[in-house]
């Protein structure tokens, strides 16, 4: 019985010492891919010699401001910085473009933005916030097959 339960622990930790390396190696892989504004598990599986990738949803990129929600199905968010205390933020999405323009009217407006209305139905408009200040643009893709989020942010203007 204690040979039995020896040669399990034994087993067991034979089996830790090679899941060790495998484990930082899909933390590794999983940080790259959150680098470049996804979430992301990776699962290495020696035994059936595979390596298995879901992605999830955007995550927001270095230099997104807070005051800015990313929409929940993003595929991707990226940020441009443009001249003095301009960016340039984008989401991705495969959703509607009407949805994604929803999204950003009710999220902003709950947040405390001032919403300035274009035109009924129109996909461009503006909103404010202290001296932070947005314009967006919601345009469906057609080379890619998304609809995109376009957002000028600008701080202190």
């Amino acid at each position: 019985m204690k040979a039995g339960r020896a040669a399990l622990l034994a087993l067991a930790a034979l089996a830790a010492c090679r899941r060790g390396p495998d484990r930082a190696a899909e933390q590794i892989l999983e940080q790259v891919i959150e680098s470049g504004g996804r979430e992301a598990e990776v699962a290495i599986d020696r035994d059936r010699g595979s390596i298995t990738v879901q992605l999830g949803r955007a995550t927001a990129p270095p230099g997104w401001p807070s005051g800015v929600p990313i929409y929940p199905h993003a595929s991707r968010a990226k940020v441009e910085h443009g001249g003095g205390d301009t960016r340039r933020l984008w989401v991705a999405s495969d959703d509607p473009v009407d949805d994604l323009a929803a999204f950003y009217r009710r999220e902003l407006g709950s947040a405390g933005w001032q919403v300035e209305e274009g035109a009924p139905g129109a996909r461009r408009w503006a909103a404010r916030r202290g001296a932070e200040s947005l314009r967006l643009r919601f345009v469906r893709r057609a080379e890619h097959g998304d609809s995109r989020a376009e957002i000028e942010y600008e701080v202190g203007s």
